[in-house]
């Protein structure tokens, strides 16, 4: 669709009212300014003798009551602007049209007329009563009382004028008032149709494209709102932004970690810092879930219960028993604080963990995670008999799986309500810690099962250590799991470290991957700029994964990079001929603003005789065509010239090149086209 309504008739209207207001009020004021010093003047200034002859009379009968209400209307209709009326040198009443009577503190001689450049007055002694009543003179007051003299001409004016903008804007908005009523109805196959139907301005075009795009936007939030309102929990939000239509089932290793002699201490201690103890282990232990992958599925009084799927780890068994490892951990140091408080006390925890199926499905009018396993962990958690330390039980058919991570013995068997036969209960003794499992052993595998942050900065620090390069790419690839970066400094600093140490040995290699997982390891919050320079470092490679590594990490920390760094890169990136860094330089600025510069530069990508280019351009237009389609959506629906250049990949579906036919079809995936090769794109 092209630009080519017209845009100027706010414009046009807005300045024609504001002109003809202001010509109308000069007018006014020039075309009576000289009646008004000749003659205006003095007719005011009789008003002041009638107003003080009248007063006279008044005054005589002690009239003070009828000389205030005549004095208060003549004031009114402006035939004078102050007065003031004194017994025995205390004033009665008085009134001003500029409120600072207190500025004409001058002597009034009774029985006089006084004319001045500013104001003009007479007064008049009546036995002990003294009054006085006069008028402003000067270009303003005369200004401001011609024009409020004519307001009853100026405003018919400009009622004529409003009324012919009306009939302007009933004729050239009248796709504008449509789209009122569709609105006021709620007639969305309406807006449908005036999206497809011949608009008369550019503003209706825009409107009615933003319009329908909202308008499934506020449909879909909708929907996830009152998904999110019948199921808050976190778990249930993930299984729901997972894409999959439930009912469906998946294996998992579920964990309930729970606080001992709970009730206890909830009625011995006092109840808001024992609660603020609660919630810092459940903060963090949540921190913790996610960092290693899993979900939390329920807050249940002292108890918090979470889960890993199967599908989604190596070995997810292992992977939850760290996680537990860590809250532990978490429990102990909460442990140590409390009991050197004066009033200390022990907090322990205990946690049970199984594995099994859960399913995710409807359930009481809303949907909701349920299996055996909640069952099981649950009868597992009640044979913990130790009260006075940290504990973890499990059944004893994954003990194989935790050989990497622990160290059990068998405790109990018993039959477990609920659970078929005789559960083998194992209890872990010991657990493997980074330095033996990693370094002694030689196991780079094991990396994942530790994430803690002191753990993170042992892995960096294994990283930086002169290897093999296939050593070091498995130590790396093992961070790519981790859930949430972390918040520690120190972490950040080793990092930085690592890195530049990767860069003295020349291994570009490992600063790509380096690059590549800065996301993974160190938070946004702790951006600055040592990690910049980094960056920046990368930007420098003559190797182009590691360049189109650091602008995408660049990107993720900071979104607004400075233009000279773009430039330069861009620069240096066409000299090169390198497509992948172009394409993510365009990906960086088109998320800054989607301007023509970003879509000229994408359009000469797609329109190039390499392969290369034109593929990497498909990337790049996707990847800006599923933001904005999905963060905002009436800038995607009404941004023409994007929709233009979507329409050019069509073509490309036919290309004799594999890669640019399948990054075409992709990102006409993300901008739901649905239309045909016609040079026309249309959208779902």
């Amino acid at each position: 669709m092209k630009l080519t309504k017209p845009s100027f008739l706010v414009a046009l209207a807005v300045t024609f009212t504001v002109g003809y207001g202001l010509s109308s009020m000069a007018y006014l004021f020039f075309s009576n300014l000289s009646f008004y010093d000749d003659n205006f003047s003095k007719s005011r200034k009789l008003r002041i003798v009638d107003e003080l002859d009248l007063g006279t009379n008044l005054l005589k009968h002690d009239e003070v009551e009828g000389l205030r209400t005549q004095l208060a209307s003549a004031h009114r209709a402006r035939d004078i602007d102050f007065y003031l009326l004194k017994r025995k040198d205390e004033p009665l009443f008085f009134d001003d049209t500029r409120h600072d009577f207190g500025k004409l503190s001058v002597s009034f001689v009774p029985n006089q007329i006084r004319t001045g450049d500013e104001f003009s007055y007479g007064t008049i002694a009546v036995g002990d009563y003294l009054l006085v009543a006069g008028v402003y003179e000067g270009r303003w007051h005369y200004l401001k009382t011609a024009l409020l003299d004519s307001l009853r001409d100026f405003v018919i004016d400009m009622v004529i004028v409003a009324l012919m903008l009306c009939g302007i804007s009933i004729y050239f908005f009248k796709d504008i008032r449509r789209i009122i009523k569709a609105i006021r109805q709620r007639d969305a196959k309406e807006i449908n149709r005036l999206r497809g139907a011949k608009s008369a301005t550019h503003e209706a075009a825009v409107i009615t494209e933003g319009l329908r795009a909202y308008q499934s936007q506020l449909t879909a939030s909708t929907h996830e709102r009152e998904n999110l309102r019948k199921n808050v929990r976190h778990s249930v939000r993930r299984e729901l932004d997972s894409g999959r239509a439930p009912p469906y089932q998946f294996e998992c290793v579920m964990v309930r970690t729970d606080i001992n002699n709970y009730s206890t201490l909830y009625l011995t201690q006092p109840t808001e810092p024992f609660i603020a103890v609660i919630d810092e282990l459940f903060t963090k232990a949540s921190a913790v879930v996610e960092r290693y992958g899993g979900y939390v599925t329920d807050f249940v009084g002292d108890e918090i219960i979470y889960y890993f799927k199967e599908s989604e780890h190596e070995n997810a068994a292992a992977v939850a028993l760290s996680a537990i490892r860590d809250i532990h951990q978490i429990a102990s140091d909460l442990d140590q604080k409390i009991r050197a408080l004066p009033n200390g006390y022990d907090f322990k925890v205990k946690s049970a963990m199984a594995q099994g199926s859960l399913r995710f499905g409807p359930q009481a009018g809303g949907l909701a995670l349920s299996g055996g396993v909640f069952v099981e962990t649950v009868r597992i958690l009640s044979q913990i008999d130790e009260k006075q330390q940290n504990s973890v039980y499990f059944p004893s058919r994954l003990a194989p799986r935790l050989a990497d991570v622990c160290i059990s013995e068998l405790k109990k068997t018993v039959a477990l309500r609920g659970v078929a036969g005789e559960t083998e209960i194992h209890a872990v003794t010991q657990y493997a810690l980074y330095h033996r499992a990693v370094r002694e052993e030689d196991n780079v595998r094991s990396v994942q099962f530790f994430r803690g942050d002191a753990d993170l900065c042992a892995a960096l620090e294994d990283i930086a250590k002169p290897q093999t390069a296939e050593r070091r790419a498995k130590t790396i690839r093992s961070l790519r799991v981790i859930g949430t970066p972390s918040l520690d400094p120190e972490v950040r600093d080793r990092y930085i470290d690592t890195f530049l140490a990767v860069v003295q040995e020349g291994d570009l290699v490992s600063m790509a991957s380096l690059l590549s997982v800065a996301k993974q390891i160190v938070a946004v919050e702790l951006y600055d700029e040592h990690m910049r320079r980094v960056f920046e470092r990368g930007l420098g490679s003559k190797h182009r994964r590691v360049v189109a590594n650091a602008i995408d990490a660049l990107i993720y920390y900071e979104p607004t990079v400075p233009n000279l760094i773009i430039e330069n890169i861009r620069r240096h990136a066409y000299n090169n001929a390198d497509n992948r860094v172009i394409a993510n330089v365009w990906i960086q600025q088109g998320l800054v603003k989607l301007n023509e510069t970003v879509i000229a530069g994408l359009r000469k990508m797609v329109r190039s005789p390499e392969f290369l280019f034109r593929a990497s351009g498909a990337f790049a237009i996707g990847e800006l065509a599923r933001h904005y389609r999905s963060e905002n959506r009436p800038c995607f629906e009404t941004h023409f010239p994007f929709h233009e250049l979507l329409a050019e990949l069509v073509p490309l579906l036919q290309d004799e090149n594999e890669s640019v036919r399948r990054q075409s079809k992709r990102a006409l995936e993300h901008a739901h086209y649905s239309g045909e090769n016609s040079g026309s794109l249309r959208v779902a």
